[in-house]
């Protein structure tokens, strides 16, 4: 019997979006794809990106969204 619980991990929906375009755009065969982030939605990006392997930078803004080219996959 364990004196620590462990608490279930919800998974995010922003990780859930990311790996439905990523799983869409390999698909396609395209080897890039472009996604909107808000601000507060930046490092849960990036972490995605680290753990998918993928290049995510920044290629334009629109409006209070800032548009991320994601590829290298």
């Amino acid at each position: 019997m364990s004196l620590f619980k462990k608490k279930k991990e919800i998974p995010n929906p922003l990780y859930y979006v990311l790996n439905e375009k990523l799983a869409e755009a390999k698909e396609m065969g395209k080897s890039y794809f472009y996604y909107g982030l808000l601000e507060g939605e930046y490092d849960l990006a990036r972490a995605w990106a680290v753990t998918n392997r993928v290049l995510f930078e920044a290629s334009h803004k629109n409006g209070n969204t800032i548009v991320y080219k994601i590829s290298g996959f």
